[in-house]
């Protein structure tokens, strides 16, 4: 589903005189990996999306909610108030978490969710006006199975629910002129890109750390990146643990060029699903770029800075694949494709690992490079 439809409305202008304003509590939800389900099994995706309706028609109306509309794999819904939106997100999470449970693993699906709360204006049944781009973005911002709340949300329900979550860094939204900040509910811990620990050294142990510190970088000069890595440490600078995508390209092959963009879906939902606690997923990827000044559809602009983007963004290790046609070996019977893979580390701007994976399909260099990639991760942080 495009995200940029949520992107800033001209017609807004027209309704300002003629439309109805309201505050209310907007949710978007968002079937995570949807693509790539429909590529590898047509039947399977709809009936996940069939599933996710039925859920939606069972709870928003009970919490007083209002479904706007469906809007393939997702949805566009308002509450009354920002505590009955995320009660609903919750049971919501709920449910699907005791369907999938039921069912085989091919047929899980999981979403993500955006709420927050502001002013709407009403047209022939539906809704628009900023709150509305900002549920959609912020919805970008949650991981798979979480619910992300912009900070008017959470102000709201902080003192009258109980909230297992984490709090973000002031986040710079696609299309939104302030930064805002989002409260994640649902992760396991303090995994996303986006967060920032609190926490600094006391005031007793700081001038020893700066004396440390100094005292290192005049012995280890010469060993820069070790150097900044340290001080970073010393002064409580986040150390970023997270895997990202930087970009699938091809070869000058039509044939490959056509299979990249399926390629990506399917590594995005396997790596989101096998490594939760590390991987970012390619439309927050998309946001962290925006947010330091990369426009990721400009991907020579994006190739000449990629370590310095990631980094900023809370990304320790940026993984880059080409797609080629196989050079087919008469002593061996291989695919056709290959699919070359880096692993470069942002920090020291050095590659970890490269490989390659050969195969007749996305789904099948995707089922070759799984194995590759979860061997290496658990020795990287």
């Amino acid at each position: 589903m495009d995200k940029s439809s949520f992107g800033p409305c001209e017609a807004i202008m027209d309704l300002q005189n003629s439309g109805s304003r309201r505050l209310v509590a907007v949710m978007f939800c968002d079937i995570v990996g949807y693509s790539a389900k429909m590529d590898r099994d047509e039947a399977m995706a709809m009936r996940c999306v069939n599933s996710f309706e039925d859920l939606l028609g069972k709870y928003v109306p009970q919490f007083e909610g209002r479904l706007i509309k469906l809007l393939g794999d997702g949805s566009l819904s308002e509450f009354p108030t920002a505590a009955q939106a995320v009660n609903c997100a919750q049971e919501l999470l709920r449910a699907i978490s005791e369907r999938n449970e039921a069912l085989d693993e091919h047929d899980h699906f999981k979403v993500r969710v955006g709420i927050h709360l502001g002013e709407v204006l009403d047209k022939n049944g539906d809704i628009f006006g900023e709150a509305v781009n900002i549920a959609a973005r912020i919805q970008t911002i949650a991981e798979p199975g979480t619910i992300a709340l912009s900070e008017a949300v959470y102000a709201q329900v902080r003192n009258r629910m109980s909230l297992d979550g984490h709090l973000l860094e002031p986040t710079k939204l696609k299309n939104i002129a302030e930064k805002i900040r989002i409260f994640v509910i649902g992760a396991s811990s303090s995994h996303h890109p986006l967060w920032r620990p609190h926490g600094r050294l006391n005031k007793v142990w700081r001038p020893l750390a700066l004396v440390a510190a100094i005292l290192i970088v005049g012995v280890l000069i010469w060993k820069w990146n070790f150097v900044t890595a340290f001080w970073s440490v010393a002064i409580g600078e986040p150390q970023p643990n997270h895997v990202g995508l930087l970009w699938v390209e091809s070869a000058e092959d039509p044939q490959a060029q056509a299979l990249v963009g399926t390629l990506t879906e399917e590594i995005d939902f396997s790596m989101s699903e096998r490594l939760a606690n590390h991987w970012i997923n390619k439309d927050s990827m998309l946001d962290v770029f925006g947010s330091v000044g990369i426009d990721p559809s400009e991907l020579e602009q994006l190739k000449r800075q990629p370590c310095a983007a990631a980094k900023e963004g809370g990304i320790a290790y940026a993984m880059t694949c080409k797609l080629l046609p196989a050079q087919l070996d008469t002593q061996k019977e291989r695919g056709h494709w290959e699919l070359r893979t880096s692993l470069v580390c942002t920090r020291t701007r050095t590659i970890v690992t490269a490989f390659s994976v050969q195969g007749d399909s996305p789904q099948e260099l995707v089922q070759q490079l799984e194995p590759r990639i979860e061997k290496v991760i658990p020795n990287l942080f």
